[in-house]
């Protein structure tokens, strides 16, 4: 099946762009030396056989879902596997709220600190504009202790 023949106006740069996603979520999927396997393939994590056989199929049905290059692809049940029933296409700042490993519950503003496990109040960890949400992920009192940690 052509590609070509059946999205929406593909651009070569999206197709491109788009093979090489494909190409690094069947990696994880699959590849056991991938370092993001453990968290797909090893948790069961695969690519349903439709899109495994004939990749074109992935890139037309990303292409009719909206496909741009600042989305990112996302599973809506996080412990299901790849396919156009379990698929979207979502801002980096939407799909971070899908994930196993997110920490922050926005409605009642706090975030669980990686160090002590602790569930604490946002203004109980730094501000940093690089993460979202914009807090780290360690409390202050942790990062205090760490940085006397080095000191001694």
């Amino acid at each position: 099946m052509l590609v070509e023949e059946l999205a929406p106006e593909p651009n070569p740069e999206s197709l491109k762009h788009l093979r090489n996603k494909f190409d690094y979520i069947k990696q994880r999927c699959y590849n056991e030396k991938c370092a993001s396997y453990s968290h797909y393939g090893e948790r069961g994590i695969d690519i349903c056989s439709e899109w495994l056989n004939d990749p074109n199929l992935f890139i037309i049905w990303s292409l009719k879902k909206g496909y741009n290059k600042k989305l990112t692809i996302e599973r809506i049940d996080v412990n299901k596997g790849y396919s156009p029933q379990n698929c979207k296409w979502v801002k980096p700042s939407e799909q971070y709220w899908n994930r196993t490993d997110t920490v922050t519950n926005r409605e009642k503003k706090t975030r669980i600190c990686q160090r002590c496990k602790i569930e604490k109040q946002l203004d109980k960890f730094h501000k940093n504009k690089s993460k979202p949400l914009g807090y780290h992920y360690i409390c202050k009192d942790c990062r205090n202790e760490i940085y006397e940690e080095k000191k001694e």
